[in-house]
């Protein structure tokens, strides 16, 4: 009788080091920290197919044990949060860059809320999710250019080159980070930018440096493992993102959302009067934009996003 393997273990998914050691765990599952570029990473991990059974046709609706569970009705109920939140960061990465036009691939879109806000913007907006569910939503009802596949088969459903790549909610979700940034710089266009994020911002060492020091007993109840995987912060992305063929990245604060500025500001209210409001909210998407606008004017300087430009005369990733 074959027995099915549900379990693996795996060295550094960012810089391929086996220097790497544990500093939590999440039930079965282990959490390590590379000792070479600060890489987080879960292992011992799912397989490709129990990460892939993640998402079926429960995440998106909120029914599913992962995903957003928050809202009766999943990320469909919250639509226009989604577009508010991406209308933000379109422009804001617009103006950091000077850019109004030209391709731009969305990687972990979901249902295709950022490639629809690029597209009004002047963009040629494509994207791609693991999601079948929700790709065949982004088709059917918003007419949108999506594909199916992980991220680590980006390049097999979508060609070059891009002026933009973005993978926003995205990184976390990744089982092999390096692969997929890797298919991202062969896929931007020379001068081309890459968005990602959020991750955490705190440098625990240099880039390259031997990492000597670790936490111990790290809560990582919250982190939300196994859907999560991989926990990039910016210790590794300096590192990694270089050997690619990227000009030296920036590293951005994240702007806050209504709903962080809400939990700061009013978590005396009683949760009825919050969803109440949130509903509201929810039917005025000039409100929704209005007010992702106020909220981004503060940030959270412990996590962010990167930015970072391909070199114009790389022809993609250096050779490992």
């Amino acid at each position: 009788m074959t027995t099915l393997k549900t379990h693996e273990d795996v060295d550094c998914t960012s810089c391929g080091s086996s220097r790497h050691t544990e500093f939590a765990r999440s039930g079965e599952w282990g959490v390590r920290q590379c000792l070479r570029c600060g890489m987080r990473f879960v292992s011992p991990r799912p397989t490709a197919e129990a990460t892939s059974a993640i998402y079926d046709e429960h995440y998106f609706d909120g029914t599913g044990d992962f995903g957003n569970r928050a809202e009766d009705g999943g990320y469909q109920a919250t639509a226009t949060g989604y577009v508010a939140r991406a209308r933000h960061i379109v422009k804001w990465l617009m103006e950091l860059t000077g850019l109004n036009g030209g391709r731009w691939l969305d990687i972990g879109c979901g249902p295709g809320y950022l490639v629809s806000v690029v597209n009004e913007l002047g963009f040629q907006g494509v994207g791609v999710d693991i999601s079948p569910d929700a790709v065949r939503y982004g088709r059917e009802s918003l007419g949108l250019d999506l594909h199916e596949a992980t991220g680590e088969q980006v390049s097999e459903v979508v060609q070059g080159p891009f002026t933009v790549i973005s993978m926003v909610d995205t990184l976390f979700h990744l089982r092999e980070p390096r692969g997929v940034l890797e298919q991202v710089a062969a896929l931007l266009a020379p001068g081309g930018y890459l968005f990602a994020g959020p991750f955490d911002l705190q440098r625990e060492t240099e880039a390259g440096s031997e990492i000597t020091a670790l936490p111990q007993d790290v809560d990582v109840s919250g982190w939300g493992i196994p859907e999560h995987l991989s926990f990039v912060n910016q210790a590794s992305m300096s590192y990694v993102l270089p050997e690619l063929g990227f000009e030296t990245p920036r590293f951005l604060p994240l702007p806050l959302t209504p709903s962080d500025v809400t939990g700061q500001r009013f978590a005396f209210l009683p949760p009825w009067l919050k969803q109440t409001l949130r509903n509201t909210v929810r039917r005025m998407p000039a409100v929704q934009s209005a007010a992702h606008a106020v909220a981004a004017r503060q940030v959270n300087p412990a996590a962010g996003y990167v930015l970072a430009q391909k070199a114009p005369g790389s022809t993609g990733p250096a050779p490992r």
